[in-house]
């Protein structure tokens, strides 16, 4: 898709690569599923995850993370079960087998369809699309960091964290770092203090329009902005210089 903004051309849809998906090579500005593309597809499931990326309109899975008893890192926004699943409970209170027999019932797709671990979806979707996981619990960032360099997707998959030592964190460990910043925490920060070891800021859309421009000029590889619900909001994030859309509704916002 094309959006055309103030004189401008915007590509808004994946790009194909015969060397696979990689952040270094999407378009000038992308679209992410915000947890899996919550409001189109089933959250956060690898059914709805592969058919996002099957209509070729998503550029970056966007998913979360929490921990099983165990530390096992599993696909989940909330930290417990209710919402999305047949289940109830903390994740953290969960062994494995007694998560594989949870069963997600938000959205439609497979009856039997369990809510992923992270190994689980990196294994699915590693590889064909970039992808973007948040490590909730900052303690899972070796494991993950682990998944994602012995499936060698390096490349194109970014570990996620609203905590600025962790995001360092991640730089060190050779994982490519998205940071995320809500509008009361980055009412007062620097933005170039992150270009040393952040590969995409994420912003609140409300962060102020002057903060969201200071944040694209300050050598951040990638400025992106969440979470954009509507296409009069995407396109003045466009206008401001975000080359980033983090919305729940990929495909609606990708149709207009």
């Amino acid at each position: 898709m094309l959006a055309v903004i103030g004189g401008g051309v915007w590509h808004l849809s994946a790009r194909s690569s015969d060397a696979g998906p990689s952040l270094a090579g999407l378009p000038q500005v992308v679209l992410d599923a915000h947890r899996g593309g919550t409001g189109d597809v089933r959250e956060a499931s690898i059914s709805g995850s592969l058919a996002l990326v099957k209509t070729g309109k998503i550029d970056v899975l966007d998913v979360d993370t929490q921990e099983l008893a165990d530390g096992t890192p599993v696909i989940m926004h909330d930290r417990t079960v209710e919402r999305t699943t047949d289940g109830s409970g903390l994740v953290s209170s969960y062994t494995l087998a007694r998560w594989k027999r949870l069963r997600i019932d938000v959205g439609t797709g497979p009856k039997n369809e369990h809510p992923p671990t992270a190994e689980e979806y990196l294994d699915a979707l590693g590889g064909k699309a970039v992808l973007t996981v948040e490590a909730k619990n900052a303690d899972s960032v070796p494991r993950l960091t682990k998944m994602i360099k012995d499936r060698h997707l390096q490349k194109s998959v970014l570990i996620n964290t609203n905590q600025p030592t962790v995001a360092k964190k991640i730089h060190r460990l050779g994982i490519l770092t998205h940071l995320w910043r809500n509008h009361l925490q980055f009412a007062h920060e620097d933005p170039k203090k992150f270009a040393a070891y952040v590969d995409v800021l994420d912003l609140a859309y409300d962060a102020g329009d002057d903060r969201i421009r200071a944040a694209t000029q300050a050598g951040i590889p990638r400025v992106w902005t969440h979470t954009v619900n509507t296409a009069q909001l995407r396109d003045h994030m466009l206008t401001l210089g975000a080359d980033g859309i983090i919305t729940d509704y990929p495909l609606t916002l990708d149709s207009h």
